[in-house]
């Protein structure tokens, strides 16, 4: 049966599983579409199903549905805010996992951008979730993390001296992943501009778990 672009959230999530993979990358790139856009109602049956439905796309081997189950799970939490919450627990650790990928496709630069505004949000347990969220990716990247870090202009040095002295204690306690030495460069900034940037605003879930 040809594939007809989903119109509601409903639609979307019963059609996940059963997608070929040719009509899961389109329809992954529908679902993304579909979501950046304010006026899209993501009223739907149960958003559970949904998280469940982008989970097998997270895993899997097909690097370009993966960026785009991120870019989903991101216009999803922009959408939810703290009620993305009860998901945080199920989904953070996997995209943690996407950070020692080797492929260069995978970013983290936008989603260390969005954690550090949230180093400024007015609530204390997102900002020590933010403060968490980079302490796991720094076990994933190690210090290649640091000069992103410092080139932020509206990253407080109160903020940037507390995860400097966190991340030398993770350094010495022996706490990095063999990722931390073997990820390239290009992953944490993409030498020709064109960020990938897929991973943004998963900082707000940790609190909970």
């Amino acid at each position: 049966m040809a594939y007809r672009k989903p119109n509601d959230l409903d639609s979307f999530i019963q059609l996940m599983p059963k997608a070929d993979m040719r009509v899961k990358a389109q329809l992954a790139e529908d679902l993304v579409t579909f979501l950046s856009d304010d006026t899209n109602s993501i009223v739907c049956m149960d958003m559970g199903m949904l998280v469940d439905g982008l989970m097998p796309w997270l895993t899997g081997s097909h690097y370009k549905i993966a960026q785009k189950s991120l870019e989903a799970f991101t216009e999803i939490i922009k959408r939810l805010g703290p009620d993305f919450n009860a998901y945080t627990a199920t989904v953070l650790p996997h995209v943690i996992d996407r950070l020692g990928d080797s492929k260069d496709t995978l970013s983290v630069r936008n989603y260390i951008q969005s954690i550090c505004v949230l180093l400024g949000d007015p609530t204390v347990s997102v900002r020590d979730t933010a403060i968490q969220s980079l302490v796991e990716i720094y076990k994933h990247v190690g210090d290649r993390l640091r000069p992103d870090l410092r080139r932020m202009d509206d990253l407080p040095a109160s903020k940037l001296a507390i995860l400097e002295q966190k991340f030398d204690q993770i350094k010495s306690e022996g706490l990095l992943l063999k990722s931390a030495m073997l990820l390239p460069q290009s992953q944490i900034n993409n030498n020709n501009g064109h960020d990938e940037g897929i991973i943004r605003e998963l900082a707000i879930g940790l609190q909970n778990n």
